[in-house]
C-alpha cells in the first residue's frame, strides 16, 4: 500500500515562491548584490557582541558565514516545513487525499505556501 500524497504540492510551492521572489519591488535598483559587494562584520566581532549582551557563546566554536540567494533560502524553508508538518500532514493527508477536489486543494495549498515564502524571502534576505 502506497502512502497518501501530501495535501500540499511542494513542487508548486517552490515554483511559485521563486517566481514571487524574482519580481522586482517598485523602487528597487536591480538584482541582489553579489556577496563580495556586501560589507560583512567578521563573525568573531558579531559573536563577541552577542556574548556581551547574552553571556552565551557557541559550544561548537566560531560560526561560519554562508551567503544564500532567495531560491536557496526558499528551498531550505520548504524542506523545514516538510519536516515540521510531516506528522500532521501524514495523518491529515490520508483523510483528504481521495476526497473531491483533493488534486485542486494540493495545488492551491502549494501556491499559497509558495506565495508566502516568496514574499517573505524579499523581506528576510538583504536587510
Amino acid at each position: 500500500m502506497s502512502a497518501a500524497p501530501s495535501p500540499i504540492d511542494w513542487e508548486r510551492a517552490e515554483r511559485v515562491a521563486i517566481a514571487v521572489a524574482a519580481r522586482q519591488r517598485p523602487g528597487t535598483a536591480g538584482p541582489d548584490p553579489e556577496p563580495s559587494a556586501l560589507a560583512v562584520a567578521p563573525t568573531e566581532v558579531v559573536e563577541d557582541a552577542i556574548e556581551r549582551v547574552t553571556g552565551l557563546r557557541p559550544a561548537h566554536g566560531t560560526a561560519t558565514v554562508q551567503f544564500v540567494d532567495r531560491p536557496t533560502w526558499i528551498r531550505a524553508n520548504i524542506a523545514s516545513f516538510q519536516t515540521l508538518l510531516s506528522p500532521l500532514l501524514d495523518r491529515w493527508g490520508g483523510r483528504i487525499a481521495d476526497g473531491p477536489g483533493a488534486a485542486m486543494g494540493r495545488q492551491v495549498a502549494g501556491a499559497e505556501l509558495g506565495a508566502l515564502l516568496g514574499w517573505m524571502s524579499t523581506r528576510v534576505l538583504g536587510q
